[in-house]
């Protein structure tokens, strides 16, 4: 059985989906080690995780932007990993919430790179437009995001690119590919920039379909919240959406 880390990075304004997410973690059939990395200056934060029994441990690298404050915790985990013999990371955003066999799904799935599926906004010709966090490489350089429709059936599909909100990482791309982010990206772009890096060192990079995880982007009561969360009914999920 395979030595797996869950390796959060997360900060204080994340706590209103919390509760929520520990108990996705908690529902797990595959019981793996979770670290919280909480972003550098957030102490009370992570004292907050600690007694709610997580393990938790703020970033000591100071950093001036939130994009370095991303990166900085992808690479802590990512150094934690190796250094204390895991076979496996998955990478977990805070307000990704996953289904109950999520983990045990991903590690289940052949490749060296496996992304499950969560709804995010994309900014495209002016229109908000919510769809999975998943690319398809069309060579030259070029991507372009899955449709609903298009990972709405359980699949395995090959990507170029995908979110790291949801992500299983083997050891040996671990060792062979670090973290860091895309130049002139806002948000850090260090998941793009890690999925190029893998794919030009010919790791294979896939998404399971079958993954498929509640973004939580708004709180559940918010009526903007069904937005992001998957439907059983195929349908076009093209918002004007306030964010």
């Amino acid at each position: 059985m395979p030595k797996v880390l869950i390796g959060v990075v997360t900060y204080g304004k994340h706590r209103f989906c919390l509760d929520e997410f520990q108990e996705c973690l908690s529902k797990q059939t595959f019981k793996a080690d979770v670290l919280f990395v909480v972003n550098h200056g957030e102490s009370a934060y992570a004292i907050l995780l600690r007694s709610k029994n997580l393990n938790a441990v703020e970033d000591p690298k100071p950093a001036s932007s939130v994009a370095e404050k991303v990166v900085n915790g992808r690479k802590f985990l990512r150094e934690h990993a190796l250094k204390n013999g895991y076979d496996e990371l998955i990478f977990v955003d805070s307000d990704i919430m996953l289904p109950e066999r999520a983990v045990e799904w991903l590690l289940a799935t052949n490749g060296d790179v496996v992304s499950g599926a969560f709804l995010n906004y994309f900014n495209i010709d002016g229109k908000t437009v919510i769809a999975p966090e998943l690319f398809r490489d069309l060579g030259d350089g070029n991507c372009q995001l899955f449709t609903y429709e298009g990972v709405a059936i359980p699949q395995i599909l090959a990507v170029g690119a995908a979110g790291f909100g949801c992500t299983r990482i083997k050891r040996k791309v671990l060792d062979a590919v670090d973290i860091r982010a895309m130049p002139n990206a806002l948000k850090g772009g260090e998941d793009t920039a890690f999925f190029l890096d893998a794919r030009a060192k010919g790791f294979k990079c896939f998404a399971n379909t079958l993954v498929k995880c509640i973004h939580r982007v708004f709180p559940v009561e918010d009526p903007r919240s069904a937005m992001f969360e998957w439907r059983k009914r195929v349908e076009d999920w093209t918002y004007d959406v306030k964010v």
